[in-house]
C-alpha cells in the first residue's frame, strides 16, 4: 500500500495521470518470462495484491490498468515472437482470471489485453485483436470500463501493416490503442470510420467510457 501510494505521488507530481499497472498475470515459476513483473506465482496472493493496489491507486486518483488479460501464465514474450497459449479455459477460470476479477471488483479503470493467441478464447487471432476475447471481458467478466491494447509495435501482433493492426484493434472492441506509430494509425482508423468500416457508434461508446474514466479520476470536471 505504501509502495503504491509513493508511486502514485511520483507520477502525479510529474503530471502523469495514468499507470499501466498493476500486472495481474500469474506465472508458474521463476523461469517464466512474466515472473519478474508479477507479485506472486499464487493466484490467491496476486488477487489480494491487485485489490490493494487498485484501491490505493483509486484513492489517489491515479488511473489503473490491469494487464495482460487473460494472463500470460508460463508463456513467452510477445514483444519478439508470436505466442500461442494452449491451456484450457478451466485453467484460466480457476487461476489466471482470479486477479482480474479482484481488480475489476476493486474498480480498475482499464484492462490491457495481451497479444497472446489464446486457444481457449480464439484460435485464430491474438487476444488484443479478438472480438471473442473482448466480448468475454464485457459479458463474462462484467466489465464496462476502458479496454486498451498492448503495444501495437510488438511482434506478437500478426496480420497486416501498422495501420491495419490499429483498425483490427478497434474492430475487436478496444477503446484505446497503445500506438507505436500514432500518425499512421490515427489516420488509418479515421479513414476506416469515414469509409464506414468502423461505425461511429462504436467510437462514441469508447469516447463515453474514456470520459467517464476521466470524470471519475478528476482529470476533467
Amino acid at each position: 500500500r505504501k509502495d503504491t501510494k509513493s508511486k502514485a505521488k511520483l507520477l502525479l507530481d510529474l503530471g502523469i495521470n495514468t499507470n499501466l499497472a498493476p500486472v495481474a498475470d500469474t506465472p508458474y515459476s521463476k523461469s517464466d518470462y512474466i515472473y519478474y513483473r508479477t507479485f506472486s506465482t499464487s493466484a490467491k496472493k496476486n488477487s489480494k495484491y491487485i485489490k490493494t493496489a487498485i484501491n490505493e491507486m483509486g484513492k489517489n486518483n491515479l488511473v489503473s490498468t490491469l494487464k495482460h488479460f487473460p494472463g500470460y501464465g508460463n508463456n513467452g514474450d510477445t514483444h519478439s515472437q508470436i505466442i500461442r497459449d494452449k491451456r484450457k479455459l478451466s485453467t484460466f477460470k480457476s487461476r489466471d482470471l482470479l486477479p482480474f476479477k479482484a481488480g475489476i471488483k476493486a474498480g480498475a479503470d482499464m484492462i490491457m489485453v495481451s497479444h497472446n493467441i489464446v486457444d481457449a478464447f480464439d484460435k485464430k487471432r491474438p487476444a488484443s485483436l479478438s472480438k471473442k476475447v473482448h466480448k468475454y471481458i464485457r459479458n463474462e467478466m462484467n466489465y464496462d470500463g476502458v479496454i486498451i491494447t498492448d503495444g501495437l509495435g510488438m511482434d506478437g501482433v500478426v496480420g497486416g501493416d501498422k495501420g491495419e493492426a490499429a483498425i483490427k484493434s478497434v474492430l475487436a472492441g478496444n477503446d484505446m490503442l497503445c500506438a507505436n506509430n500514432y500518425k499512421i494509425q490515427y489516420h488509418a482508423v479515421l479513414k476506416a470510420v469515414k469509409d464506414g468500416k468502423i461505425k461511429e457508434k462504436q467510437i462514441d461508446e469508447s469516447v463515453k467510457r474514456i470520459l467517464i474514466l476521466k470524470l471519475n479520476r478528476k482529470i476533467i470536471k
